[in-house]
């Protein structure tokens, strides 16, 4: 039957059968637009929260055909409620009172986020760090992360004394669970990233002095989902929810993507760009004689030092990520370069890449 020839009151009741508006238009055959007109046309005010409850109620009615239907108390509100229309496996707080508590949980992160002391810098602030000795690593993508590199690069830094500063310069995050490209990563979803990266730089605090956060592509991905509600630096306290004031007065945010570390020889910029290349140095050695200035940049997963046609020291910092872990590496063919670890320790100005064999200069 066409569509045109339903009443007011067989096109309600084919909608409810149906469950879904979906459904419904595949059942009669039309357009979204076809069936929306249709349903304004007979003022048929039937909203999808309705079609919910009907759903609910129909499987209520099963479960109590079937004599399956039992009751829990609930451990907050003291209730006795449906176990299967309000408890899942594991929970003692029923489905009403856990949205309360996420709710309620939600408000004071976001209260947190906003009126925190230590936000009241310029976001968009440039960081310099003057002297000293540390280590400068990106592409942790956490929680995909090879920890046996990270350890290495860190008992290195310490053996050389090189714990006054640690930067991580861009995509500390991976965020893959906020990514539209593909199938979203099981064990790299929020649920493991958000302690982990707790997790790291609380270890990392352990050892240096003080933490810098540069901005990555990978990072944005929070606040881009966000529609950019909040800045760069409050999504970062959002994320890094579980240190303590005093560990928080440790870190350094920034909402771009470099900063400059002043060393007993030359200045450095730490950056990471958001262009890429197959050749190694390419990028990186571009933005030196620009900025006449030696570059230690991430984002492209390359390893590697040399110069600048100018002459400045150009490095690509590698990472720490896990190749071996990350899911996409494994699903698509391609030309890009293989990924390579790596991190740089800055000792006096000079900087010692373990994994390029580069001993250090003392």
């Amino acid at each position: 039957m066409d569509i045109d020839q339903y009443s007011k009151e067989q096109l309600e009741e084919l909608i409810l059968q149906s469950g879904t508006f979906r459904k419904a238009q595949e059942t009669l055959g039309v357009s979204r637009y076809k069936l929306e007109s249709r349903i304004k046309l007979h003022g048929i005010t039937i909203t999808g929260k309705d079609l919910v409850d009907r759903r609910h109620e129909e499987r209520l009615a099963l479960h109590k055909e079937s004599g399956s239907t039992t009751t829990r108390r609930c451990a907050k509100c003291g209730e006795e409620r449906n176990v299967t229309a309000d408890f899942t496996d594991r929970r003692l707080t029923c489905r009403r009172c856990f949205s309360k508590e996420n709710a309620e949980y939600s408000k004071r992160l976001r209260k947190a986020s906003l009126d925190h002391p230590f936000l009241d810098q310029d976001v968009f602030r440039d960081i310099t760090i003057h002297g000293g000795n540390g280590l400068v690593v990106s592409d942790v993508h956490l929680p995909l992360t090879d920890y046996s590199i990270a350890n290495a690069g860190v008992d290195l830094a310490v053996k050389l004394g090189a714990t006054d500063w640690c930067v991580l310069a861009g995509d500390t995050w991976n965020m893959d669970y906020l990514q539209f490209y593909g199938e979203q990563q099981k064990d790299a979803s929020a649920a493991f990233e958000i302690p982990s990266a707790n997790q790291l730089v609380r270890d990392l605090l352990e050892i240096f002095k003080r933490v810098i956060v540069l901005r990555g592509n990978h990072d944005d991905r929070f606040i881009r989902q966000l529609g950019h509600k909040m800045n760069f630096v409050q999504s970062l306290r959002i994320l890094l929810h579980e240190l303590s004031d005093e560990e928080l007065s440790r870190v350094e945010f920034t909402a771009r993507d470099r900063c400059i570390i002043e060393t007993d020889l030359d200045p450095y910029l730490v950056c990471h760009t958001r262009q890429y290349s197959a050749a190694q140095l390419s990028i990186p050695a571009k933005i030196a004689d620009i900025e006449r200035i030696n570059v230690i940049a991430g984002h492209r997963h390359h390893h590697a030092m040399g110069w600048s046609p100018s002459g400045y020291r150009v490095i690509e910092s590698g990472g720490w990520f896990d190749t071996g872990r990350t899911q996409y590496l494994k699903s698509f063919t391609t030309t890009h370069p293989v990924w390579q670890n790596g991190d740089t320790i800055l000792i006096n100005g000079q900087p010692v890449c373990r994994l390029l064999s580069c001993p250090p200069i003392l």
